[in-house]
């Protein structure tokens, strides 16, 4: 009887410390996920600018103020910061799929139904 307890009471320890590792594994995936949604909206922010910067650099081109080299390198500032939004999405999409795993509900997001 005594060794039967033992092995529940080291069950229970077990999934109590199972349960505190996946509970702040959660935590800490929530706080990459709000972290890459900053990244996100900041490569975004970086989209914007490097736009209004090539829509500068054309007129400049136009008016004769600026040169070929120029303008190409703003598109190429420009398509950077267009990966790096990618990639910031791409992150996203993954620490949001991890969050949900180690949540358990990933299959749901997913549409799967378990039966």
């Amino acid at each position: 009887i005594q060794k039967a307890r033992l092995e529940q009471a080291r069950r229970r320890a077990l999934r109590t410390a199972s349960l505190q590792s996946l509970t702040a594994r959660a935590e800490a995936l929530q706080i990459q996920v709000r972290g890459q949604r900053e990244r996100l909206a900041l490569a975004e922010r970086r989209v914007a600018i490097a736009r209004a910067k090539l829509g500068n650099e054309r007129e400049k081109y136009r008016n004769g103020v600026s040169t070929l080299d120029d303008l190409v390198r703003f598109q190429q500032n420009l398509d950077q910061t267009l990966i790096g939004v990618q990639r910031a999405t791409v992150e996203l999409r993954v620490r949001r799929a991890e969050l949900l795993k180690v949540s358990g509900v990933l299959h749901a997001d997913l549409g799967i139904q378990v039966q």
